[in-house]
């Protein structure tokens, strides 16, 4: 079977998720460092964030909306998840000692 250009393209859906999602984790960062007496209900949404995240993810992998064949489909899957968030606290972690 010959692949087709549009098997070549990067998935645009999960280019776009993962740049919402990151945004929308800046903006609980940005909020949690502006008002640090709310940062506590951020102990609570960070997770709820997460696990409706992934699931959403799981649906869209479960339709096939996205695909994971080239090597930006994969980045952006990275960043699609909290995984980049732990390494800059833990980067973050090191360098403040």
């Amino acid at each position: 079977m010959k692949e087709t250009t549009k098997d070549k393209e990067p998935n645009t859906i999960l280019f776009w998720y993962a740049l919402i999602y990151n945004a929308i984790t800046i903006y609980f960062i940005y909020d949690m460092e502006k008002d640090p007496s709310s940062s506590l209900a951020y102990v609570g949404t960070f997770p709820i964030f997460w696990i409706s995240g992934a699931i959403i993810l799981g649906v869209l992998f479960k339709k096939k909306k996205i695909r994971l064949e080239s090597r930006n489909d994969k980045i952006a899957f990275v960043f699609s998840t909290p995984v980049p968030f732990f390494v800059l606290i833990f980067i973050f972690a090191i360098l403040g000692r």
